[in-house]
């Protein structure tokens, strides 16, 4: 994962919150020192502060109700590298993202705590 934005959205409560407690080949960062992620051999991690844990896209889809998620589907476009959804004539919501892992990070921030990107940082909330 050669994504330091991606890397930049997985750094939050909400998401390292749900980090597994044995991490074996999954995609982690050294907090504050790397730029991607590397793939993590068999470590445990969850107690570990420097790490920012990034989860792939069928760790970010367990997060949410997939049935649910499945009707969101049919009415999210996906701009950028993923325009095979734009022509959706039902699409009413427009996700930037450079990759699919980003997309559905955004969709789980937004689904289940009501935050969305900056670009910069998550705002909003359910407080």
């Amino acid at each position: 994962m050669n994504d330091e934005t991606y890397i930049k959205m997985c750094d939050c409560a909400e998401i390292q919150g749900q980090k597994p407690q044995w991490l074996d080949g999954e995609f982690v960062a050294l907090r504050g020192v790397d730029t991607e992620a590397e793939q993590a051999g068999e470590w445990l991690m969850h107690p570990d502060p420097r790490f920012v844990w990034c989860p792939m896209q069928h760790q970010l889809q367990e997060m949410v109700d997939w049935k649910r998620m499945r009707i969101i589907m049919e009415w999210l476009c996906v701009t950028h590298q993923f325009t095979w959804w734009t022509d959706n004539p039902l699409c009413i919501m427009s996700v930037s993202a450079d990759s699919l892992e980003q997309a559905w990070l955004r969709l789980v921030m937004k689904e289940l705590h009501n935050k969305i990107w900056t670009g910069e940082a998550w705002i909003g909330g359910n407080e």
